[in-house]
């Protein structure tokens, strides 16, 4: 397969739909039609001569030379993005494109240092570096990281996926509040609170799951 401009929108096409689980989830991400998507994907299938997927009432799915094919893909855009950090390398000055995601809460705590590190960089002599900031939940900064598609990400994340390099950056201080004539304020001791707490309606971070308070795990 010679790689055409064509044949790289509809890699991209593809790589969107599977990470969207879909047609119709991806029809947002890609601002197109769930028709357009749908003749995107027949023309790489014909361009290709094989059935990237199963798609209709029972759900979208790989076929096993879909999945195989998308890895390829994966590696290719990795290979790509090498090509294009390696080439900027050789001009002068700072250039290309530095793509940061975080956490929506971080950029306003003011021990965190990313405000400072960008106003720092900017700063610099011929630097003509483009910044891209993306605002994202920690299960999508750490997948933007996984494909390439982010260079670094700030966040809190519970776990750890293999492939990637977790570094902690600073500490950030958490605090349980409740109302003044909730029952947690009529404990008189912490242990009672620590306790107290897995029995009681809570508002938590969804992506802690169980480990928003450390007294949760057994």
């Amino acid at each position: 397969m010679i790689i055409s401009d064509i044949d790289l929108k509809l890699l991209r096409v593809l790589k969107m739909v599977v990470e969207a689980n879909g047609f119709s989830n991806a029809r947002a991400l890609l601002n197109v039609s769930q028709s357009t998507i749908s003749a995107q994907m027949s023309q790489l299938e014909i361009r290709l001569g094989f059935i990237l997927c199963q798609r209709g009432r029972g759900g979208f799915q790989l076929t096993a030379k879909g999945e195989e094919f998308y890895r390829y893909t994966l590696q290719f855009f990795q290979s790509l993005h090498e090509f294009q950090v390696r080439t900027t390398e050789l001009k002068d000055g700072l250039t290309g494109t530095l793509r940061i995601g975080f956490l929506d809460n971080v950029i306003t705590d003011p021990e965190n240092p990313l405000s400072r590190a960008i106003e720092k960089l900017m700063s610099l002599p011929q630097n003509t570096l483009h910044l891209v900031l993306e605002t994202l939940s920690p299960p999508e900064l750490e997948k933007r990281v996984f494909d390439n598609s982010l260079d670094v990400a700030i966040g809190i994340f519970p776990s750890r996926i293999p492939g990637l390099c977790y570094q902690s950056l600073y500490y950030e201080r958490d605090i349980l509040v409740c109302r003044k004539d909730h029952p947690l304020t009529r404990m008189d001791s912490a242990q009672r609170i620590i306790e107290a707490i897995p029995r009681i309606p809570r508002v938590v971070r969804t992506f802690f799951d169980d480990n928003e308070f450390p007294a949760n795990i057994q």
